[in-house]
């Protein structure tokens, strides 16, 4: 391998509640040559992106980088783990979790934020729910104002993106999910973010992607 090639730069966008140190750490563990940036699921986090050679993202993160389609693709490699149109079941884009329960869940929020973040982990089976905010009340406050009023409209149907889900998910139907994104890999198993970042890594070459010539 060419000792002077670049180390690949990967940004991931995480999701929701979901620590970006946290991301990082696996991020650097799976991929330990390449340079990683993380940023939370913000309002702002596109805007932040600047220059890499693969965008990922993860659930909440996977939805943002799915309607920013056209301003990466094809310069940047997108990479979707578990994304989703529109998480209300009422919707009919494949989400799961009924309008009442998004609702219930930022009132509570609003009142207790960290028992609805380790709430939230338990019914996704993620494990270490946070014992302080993940990131700023602001920006969690805004991703569930988002999923709560469906206000995404539809994104764009890319054919480029390579895309992980799991067929337990709670949160997205996987068969639903395959018919927008011609790209998608349905993998046993569920929300958590290890899995679906691995089987992406398998499904390409990891040493590639490690460091450019």
């Amino acid at each position: 391998m060419d000792p002077e090639a670049r180390p690949t730069s990967i940004t991931w966008i995480g999701g929701l509640a979901i620590a970006p140190e946290a991301v990082l750490k696996l991020a650097q563990r799976l991929l330990p040559r390449a340079f990683h940036r993380v940023l939370p699921p913000a309002k702002w986090a596109l805007d932040d992106i600047g220059s890499c050679d693969i965008l990922v993202g993860y659930s909440f993160g996977a939805h943002l980088v799915w309607r920013a389609y056209d301003r990466f693709a094809p310069k940047t490699q997108l990479v979707l783990l578990a994304p989703f149109l529109d998480l209300r079941r009422e919707a009919g884009s494949g989400g799961k979790v009924p309008l009442v329960v998004l609702t219930r869940m930022l009132r509570k929020f609003r009142l207790a934020p960290l028992e609805v973040i380790a709430d939230f982990y338990a019914k996704l089976g993620l494990p270490d729910p946070p014992a302080a905010l993940p990131y700023a009340l602001d920006d969690l406050t805004w991703g569930l104002e988002l999923m709560v009023s469906g206000g995404f409209g539809r994104p764009p149907s890319p054919a480029s993106c390579h895309t992980v889900v799991g067929d337990e998910d709670p949160l997205v139907d996987c068969q639903t999910l395959a018919t927008c994104l011609p790209k998608t890999s349905i993998i046993s198993g569920s929300h958590a973010l290890e899995p679906l970042a691995r089987n992406w890594l398998a499904s390409t070459n990891a040493l590639a992607i490690s460091r450019l010539d």
